[in-house]
């Protein structure tokens, strides 16, 4: 049986524009605030864990060695290079707007104690609150990248698109193997998220499950080369400079599968794109 599940948009509107807050016998302080739309062509309301991630330009497209900037994201062996900031979203209607303060509700900094300068920006809406744990997953709609200039308030609203379509196929019946629920959860969250990270930013990501014990994730992205198949499961190896995150998801994928006596392989998608397959012994 499959399901298909569209992500809805998500329009990071840039509104840099300058907040004057004034207090009583207090400096007045100037907050740069960042608004958030759900896109009047939303199916339904979202709700969640809002984050949007600030970090330098420069350094993001030094890092990217020239290539393109995927994804803005903290690290979590430097976490002061992006500023986050975070508010809960209970209720978010299409068309309907929410404005995230730049200063009260970030972290470790505020955007106004940030140089002026260019920095990227993108918003996640996480619809599950799990982002703490597991961090971006297939249900939590994203932005693109933008470049924002802070010290400029000539900063026009931009519409982004989260692009991706989610497809599970499975027997109508469950599969049963042996192994621990959470590792294995982890196992196929990581998968779904490296997906998601290098996928392109649109196209199918199709989950599969099989009778003889045996998950897949695939992704209609720009693929894996033969040659580096192997050492995409290295500890802090990234086949692309721009990628994202510490460079070990897909190593505990394999340390996880491993310890369950399964078998890991990175192989083509129908079409192009890659394609994990699993297999974990099956429960006597």
């Amino acid at each position: 049986m499959t399901s298909r599940f569209r992500p809805a948009l998500i329009v990071l509107a840039l509104g840099l524009g300058a907040v004057a807050c004034a207090y009583a016998l207090a400096p007045t302080a100037v907050h740069r605030s960042f608004t958030v739309t759900l896109p009047s062509s939303a199916t339904a309301p979202v709700s969640g864990r809002l984050l949007v991630f600030v970090t330098d330009a420069k350094a993001a497209r030094a890092a990217a060695k020239g290539g393109e900037v995927e994804s803005v994201d903290t690290n979590p062996f430097s976490p002061k290079d992006a500023t986050v900031i975070a508010r809960d979203v209970g209720h978010l209607e299409p068309g309907q707007a929410i404005v995230v303060d730049g200063d009260t509700e970030s972290f470790p900094q505020g955007l106004s104690q940030l140089p002026p300068g260019d920095y990227l920006a993108q918003a996640v809406l996480d619809t599950d609150h799990s982002y703490d744990y597991n961090g971006r997953g297939a249900g939590d709609l994203l932005s693109k990248v933008v470049p924002v200039t802070l010290g400029n308030a000539a900063v026009p609203p931009l519409v982004l698109d989260t692009g991706y379509e989610l497809a599970m196929d499975a027997p109508e019946h469950a599969v049963v193997v042996m192994g621990d629920r959470l590792s294995l959860s982890r196992a196929v969250t990581n998968l779904i998220q490296n997906a998601i990270a290098h996928a392109g930013g649109k196209g199918l990501i199709h989950v599969a499950v099989m009778e003889e014990g045996v998950f897949e994730i695939s992704d209609e992205g720009p693929g894996i080369p033969e040659a580096e198949r192997a050492r995409v499961f290295t500890p802090f190896y990234r086949l692309r400079p721009s990628s994202v995150g510490a460079g070990l998801g897909l190593h505990l994928v394999q340390e996880i599968v491993a310890r369950h006596g399964g078998e890991i392989a990175v192989l083509d998608a129908p079409g192009g794109g890659a394609r994990f397959s699993v297999r974990i012994p099956r429960s006597l």
